[in-house]
Parts: C-alpha cells; structure tokens; sequence
C-alpha cells in the first residue's frame, strides 16, 4: 500500500514541476544556485532557455518559447546573468495588462 502511496506523491510531484516549466518558472531558485554554476543549474534555473558551450568558447542561451531572444557569456555565470538582463527587458517591455 505505501508504494501506491509513493506513486500517486511522485505523479504528483512531476506534474507540479510540469506545471512550473510550463508556466516558464524556475525549479531553482535564483538565490539558490551556486557561486560557480553548471549548464544544469542554468537550465534548471531557465526552463525556457537552452544553452550550450559554441564552437567561439563563448557560452551561448536560447529562449524556446515566446519572444525569441538570445545571450551569450564569458562563462556559466555570465550567461546566467545575461539571461537574467534579458527576461527584465522583456518584463519591462510588457504592456501592463499582459
């Protein structure tokens, strides 16, 4: 019995976190990454965004939906910064009601 129990928590869980990349928040918190972090931390940071290390050694970002954006940074957390600076742009830009 309890590991219907654990089942119905972990389906639950999933489409909590589901909901949360859908709705383009982050599974970690921004204050909650790491001093250095990794491409996971980013991407687990921005669900809307995908990165990757380019051919240029320059870290690159993506965003997948919505508005199309792109950053590039000196490092992991550079790119993390910068994709910080674009989503506030693009909050800035909003009309109010939206």
């Amino acid at each position: 019995m309890s590991g219907d129990a654990e089942d119905l928590a972990d389906a639950a869980a999933v489409r909590t976190a589901r909901a949360s990349i859908e709705a383009g928040e982050p599974l970690i918190p921004w204050e909650r990454i790491k001093a250095e972090p990794t491409q996971a931390d980013v991407e687990a940071a921005c669900p809307l965004w995908q990165t990757w290390k380019g051919t240029d050694q320059l870290f690159h970002g993506r965003r997948t939906r919505g508005v199309a954006l792109t950053v590039r940074g000196e490092d992991w957390q550079d790119l993390l910064d910068e994709i910080r600076r674009a989503e506030a742009m693009l909050e800035d830009s909003r009309p109010a009601a939206w």
